[in-house]
């Protein structure tokens, strides 16, 4: 009988959702239909909740600058409002700055920002499908409201007050973001890339965001883009 290695398998958890505390054990029979006493086939692997184990990050360097550039994408998402996208690939610049992981990231800029759309966390992947369920949910209601007001109102002013509501959310968002890359000194070329936007499309609100420096007050630049 060939011998080898004593094989060893641990799992380092930093999802958001309540799993482990600190430290856990889980079993494959535990996910077996029927309950055995002594299973045939068992697998243990120990699971590491590396959220709050501060001793384990100071020990590996890679794995505390991989938490690092995890914690950076989660502040954009869930504080600053970006979507998968845009949070990683800031993340990403932002570490290449700061040193952490930057010969992996300039290797694998590509692959990091693509399957962190899918992959990046279970968690916010979930929350990602849902909101999109609901925002799908939202558009398919405004259509039947839409379509209860048709019979009510005039067609052409139903569609007139709707299409200006969205077109005004989609552009207050718009310039918030790019207030947001423009603190941060980013180029023209730059700011349209990360939204994937034409850069004739961003130019103007580019322009009234730089204009409006250093308040960046959002009525003021409403009114240059009115005039504009």
């Amino acid at each position: 009988m060939i011998k080898i290695p004593v094989p060893h398998f641990v799992t380092f958890y930093n999802g958001l959702e309540k799993w482990v505390e600190d430290e856990d054990e889980i079993r494959l029979s535990d996910m077996y239909e029927i309950s055995a006493d002594n299973p045939e086939l068992e697998l243990k692997v120990r699971v590491i909740n590396i959220n709050e184990d501060v001793h384990i990050l100071n020990k590996c360097k890679t794995l505390r600058d991989y938490m690092t550039f995890v914690n950076k994408v989660r502040f954009k998402m869930g504080v600053e409002g970006d979507d998968v996208r845009i949070a990683v690939t800031e993340a990403i610049d932002e570490c290449i700055d700061e040193d952490i992981l930057v010969d992996f990231f300039e290797q694998h800029r590509e692959e990091v920002v693509e399957v962190s759309i899918y992959d990046y966390d279970e968690e916010d992947v979930r929350r990602t499908l849902f909101e999109e369920a609901k925002e799908m949910a939202k558009e398919e209601l405004k259509e039947t409201v839409i379509e209860e007001l048709k019979r009510e109102a005039k067609e052409e002013l139903t569609q007139e007050v709707f299409a200006e509501g969205e077109q005004s959310g989609e552009q207050l968002k718009i310039v918030n973001q790019v207030i947001k890359k423009v603190k941060k000194s980013k180029t023209l070329e730059t700011i349209a890339s990360e939204l994937e936007e034409e850069e004739a499309d961003i130019k103007p609100i580019y322009d009234a965001v730089v204009s409006s420096a250093p308040d960046y007050d959002i009525n003021v630049i409403k009114d240059r883009l009115d005039n504009m």
